[in-house]
């Protein structure tokens, strides 16, 4: 297997870090205004990811991960590097 090959079996394998911006209101929330958000590595699940939002930022039990178009993300292998996401819980997605 040549050099070139063997780079892409790796870099298929390795699961590089990722890192993404997380807020604390709904992507549509034109109220909102400019609240801060976290930036954290992208952990192995999006349960995981969820809990560790809430140790740095206020959020309900029942919270769930938003895109910027605001599908809901079910998986963290769908969030890219240095994507911005959002935090909702069930009530406030309510709303919109």
């Amino acid at each position: 297997m040549n050099f070139a090959a063997t780079s892409m079996l790796q870099s298929r394998n390795e699961n590089p870090k990722k890192r993404c911006t997380v807020y604390p209101f709904h992507p549509w929330d034109d109220k909102a205004g400019k609240k801060e958000g976290v930036v954290l590595w992208v952990p192995q699940s999006i349960e995981e990811l969820i809990k560790e939002v809430g140790k740095h930022l206020e959020t309900a039990k029942n919270s769930y991960i938003l895109s910027e178009e605001g599908g809901k993300i079910v998986d963290v292998e769908m969030i890219k590097n240095d994507e911005k996401v959002f935090v909702v819980s069930e009530a406030q997605n309510e709303v919109k």
